[in-house]
């Protein structure tokens, strides 16, 4: 079980970093990396410690990290309520 949770995490914290590096990836890549949650909640972060934010990009960000939320929490309810039987 534990090799999998690694590649889990791999996958949603790699897209996190691809942003700020200086790669030269298509903007297919980057666009994806933009919808992953953790970068999300990074971009999130960033903007409670400065003293300026874009009102627009707050609430699409908090948006996508409510679209990627709300299944998966429905998904542990599902799974904890079958080990309940």
């Amino acid at each position: 079980m534990s090799g999998w949770v690694a590649v889990i995490v791999l996958v949603l914290v790699i897209p996190t970093y691809l942003p700020s590096l200086a790669l030269n990836l298509p903007e297919v890549v980057l666009t994806a990396a933009n919808w992953s949650p953790l970068t999300v909640l990074a971009a999130l972060f960033q903007y409670s410690l400065s003293g300026s934010a874009i009102t627009s990009e707050f609430w699409s960000k908090l948006g996508v990290v409510l679209a990627w939320s709300l299944p998966l929490y429905l998904i542990v309810v599902w799974k904890v309520s079958r080990s309940d039987r």
